[in-house]
């Protein structure tokens, strides 16, 4: 079953016409078939400073929606709320339009094309992590480490689509957009089918709208306070230089940096106004942060706020699992008690959203008793000085890294950090950064992640303080437990 409209084809429970290419199952790890909900291995995530879109990760709520002609897409636009609010006097009684539909071509005539480098995550990354910590079953896709990506996003600013759209409706005074209620919230639809969204059927005499999330009205278009600084939130067409695929939303989609990727509606169709956040099923019965006391079957969903900015986050990728074995020979194994060590490389990434920069990773390989501060890693410049993977293998006498294997892990090779790479700057607000360290182990040990952001937020030590029965925003210290072993003599 499918129906079409503005320009979309939307497929009812119907999988058979997913946009399924070899590259999509290659470079990710697919955690759910239907919908399709992918990950890229770790290792891979943080080769690149933007993230290549083969190597991003995929995240669908129901089938893949078509878009066969752009030429007939259409973007519904109603301001009709604001125009209540913001009319006075004798134009309370006139009606003015509120509702306008715009395609590719105008809004590339009207608007400035512009590029915005920012991280998306969705809120369940290191769900499967938490569960396996803290034992406690939760409710979501099993993702690891890498339900996240870097991107340079294209299109045109939500706020400048608004503005717009008011003054062509009659609006021509800016200042009148103060009078708009602080309650006043933008939501988005897309035009792909949900199952949750199942239930509206029974109760309105229409099909079921497509995913639907919001944003505050404030967060977009700003509170008119001086130096508050808003999120460039982007109608985006194109990703990484070139339009976007049908995974990730073609022909349009939103883009809000510094959001839970679940506010970044794929596929839209639709942008309108009203008082609250939206009634969409990811808005109001979902994508919540309850305390870990609380129950599913006894929450009450009114009494927690959706999840709008991403908490401090960071995480290793190279090891890539979290039960890390050291595979040494005898010759090589350090007596108990004894000061050497093991000299191991890590990497990883860390972000943090609202446009909090990262000041800072620590590590620690003893649980916390001690901690060194990793390389910060901010754009492309510099990077292939501290991460190169190197196919081939190291002969046998090397001393690079004393040996060590991981089964799975591609050799590394270390090479001198560049001390002249410039730090990060406001085109990486929105941005994650990577990091390195080379960090002395002695095996059994648990290695210890943290960031800390330039507000001074941190990530909790106690796994259970983030336990929530759906296992979103999910942000502990990331731990590697390191284990050694006899084992061939062979080389991280």
């Amino acid at each position: 079953m499918e129906r079409s409209f503005n320009g979309y084809i939307q497929y009812i429970d119907d999988y058979s016409h997913e946009p399924v290419n070899q590259r999509r199952y290659d470079l990710l790890v697919v955690q759910k078939e239907q919908p399709f909900n992918a990950e890229p291995k770790a290792p891979l995530l943080v080769q690149h400073h933007v993230t290549p879109t083969e190597r991003f990760y995929v995240r669908s709520h129901g089938p893949v929606p078509a878009c066969p002609d752009s030429t007939r897409f259409r973007l519904v636009v109603d301001v009709s709320l604001a125009l209540e609010h913001c009319q006075s006097g004798a134009q309370d009684n006139q009606k003015r339009p509120g509702q306008l539909q715009w395609s590719l071509e105008t809004l590339r005539e009207k608007f400035k094309f512009t590029e915005v480098e920012a991280c998306l995550q969705c809120a369940g990354n290191r769900r499967t992590e938490l569960v396996d910590r803290t034992k406690r079953p939760v409710k979501g896709v099993g993702w690891h480490q890498s339900a996240i990506g870097n991107a340079r996003w294209g299109g045109f600013l939500l706020a400048d689509l608004l503005r717009f759209s008011l003054h062509q409706a009659g609006l021509t005074d800016d200042a009148q957009l103060a009078q708009v209620p602080c309650d006043v919230c933008i939501e988005m639809e897309g035009a792909d089918w949900v199952p949750e969204e199942e239930y509206r059927r029974k109760h309105r005499d229409t099909p079921p709208p497509g995913y639907m999330a919001s944003l505050p009205w404030s967060m977009v278009m700003g509170d008119g306070s001086s130096g508050h600084a808003v999120p460039p939130v982007l109608l985006a067409t194109h990703m990484n230089g070139a339009p976007l695929t049908a995974d990730h939303g073609y022909p349009l989609r939103c883009v809000a940096p510094g959001i839970y990727g679940a506010r970044s509606v794929k596929w839209l169709w639709r942008i309108g106004l009203r008082r609250g956040h939206s009634d969409g099923y990811f808005v109001e019965r979902d994508y919540k942060v309850f305390s870990p006391a609380v129950d599913a079957a006894y929450v009450r969903w009114d009494s927690a706020p959706p999840l709008l900015e991403v908490n401090v986050q960071c995480a290793a990728c190279v090891p890539a699992e979290r039960a890390w074995k050291l595979w040494t020979s005898k010759a090589d194994r350090h007596p108990p008690g004894t000061a050497s060590s093991l000299v191991v490389p890590l990497w990883g990434y860390a972000f943090s959203g609202g446009g909090r920069r990262i000041i800072r990773v620590d590590i620690s390989g003893d649980a916390g008793a001690t901690w060194t501060v990793a390389q910060l890693i901010f754009g492309e410049k510099g990077a292939h000085h501290a991460i190169r993977a190197e196919s081939a293998r190291v002969a046998d006498d090397t001393d690079e890294a004393h040996n060590l294997y991981t089964p799975g892990l591609e050799p590394f090779r270390v090479r001198p950090l560049d001390t002249e790479r410039p730090i990060a700057n406001d085109a990486h607000r929105y941005a994650w950064c990577r990091w390195y360290a080379k960090l002395a182990i002695q095996p059994p040990c648990e290695v210890w992640c943290r960031a800390v952001d330039e507000s001074a937020n941190t990530q909790p030590d106690d796994v259970r303080a983030c336990w929530n029965f759906r296992g979103v925003a999910h942000n502990s210290v990331y731990r590697i437990r390191v284990e050694s072993d006899d084992g061939p003599r062979s080389r991280l």
